[in-house]
């Protein structure tokens, strides 16, 4: 059995402790120990877990509850992010930033537990927020940003929340007017967005079976949602067009 490990506010970003109070209901039981690993909240037999980020390094924590629990995921999303700078312990400015963040950008972590996405007993929720990241400067660290490092986020304010718990609430996310059959350069796009996403999304949308191949266009593969869902097979090949 692992090891249980305590979480403490001090390992937790602001915005993670913010959006665990936001969820906490009366009689909840917060941070417990669950067969050895640490739950964010216990709401009767069903567990939360606020993931902020690192779905790859969850993967086997959830797994593991899932055997015997309900739980539901709530990842957030920033739509808008402010940034505050902090040097030799003063705010040295804050600015806007137009993150515009999406409900599709968990696919980014869904990519790295596709054969659980569809457990009956897993559930998701896109929180979507405005945030602000703090960033120190510390001349050791941070050499990609210049010095600057992230040392917390913290949430502004929660703008709405969007459950995905069936295979009806994954093909919803499939722009308006996205003709069938379609490849995953037509997907980005349509979206629009990058296009290793829209591969991340094809291939998830895959897996758990919200869409098949159903042909290929030259060197690219053609998807569509199934006939049946229900019986549609699930598919495990990420291909390299994606």
């Amino acid at each position: 059995m692992p090891m249980a490990r305590k979480i403490g506010t001090l390992a937790e970003s602001s915005l993670h402790a913010q959006l665990k109070k936001l969820y906490l209901r009366a009689g909840d039981e917060v941070e417990v120990d669950v067969d050895g690993y640490v739950a964010d909240i216990r709401h009767g037999h069903q567990l939360i877990e606020i993931q902020t980020s690192n779905f790859s390094g969850f993967k086997r924590k959830l797994a593991h509850l899932l055997r015997h629990y309900p739980v539901h995921v709530v990842y957030p999303v920033a739509e808008t992010k402010r940034v505050l700078r902090v040097a030799h312990g003063e705010m040295e400015w804050r600015n806007g930033h137009a993150r515009k963040g999406r409900v599709i950008d968990i696919f980014d972590e869904l990519v790295s537990i596709p054969d659980l996405v569809m457990d009956p007993n897993l559930t998701f929720e896109v929180a979507r927020v405005e945030e602000e990241e703090v960033l120190k400067f510390e001349r050791q660290y941070g050499r990609g940003r210049g010095g600057w490092s992230v040392v917390d986020r913290r949430l502004i304010e929660l703008r709405g929340r969007v459950l995905l718990a069936s295979l009806a609430d994954f093909q919803a996310l499939l722009p308006d007017g996205l003709a069938e059959p379609f490849t995953t350069s037509q997907l980005a796009k349509a979206l629009p967005s990058a296009k290793d996403l829209a591969g991340k999304m094809a291939y998830v949308l895959r897996r758990i079976g919200a869409i098949e191949r159903v042909g290929k266009r030259r060197n690219s593969l053609l998807f569509a949602k199934p006939r049946n869902p229900e019986l549609s097979q699930m598919d495990t090949e990420f291909d390299e067009n994606e």
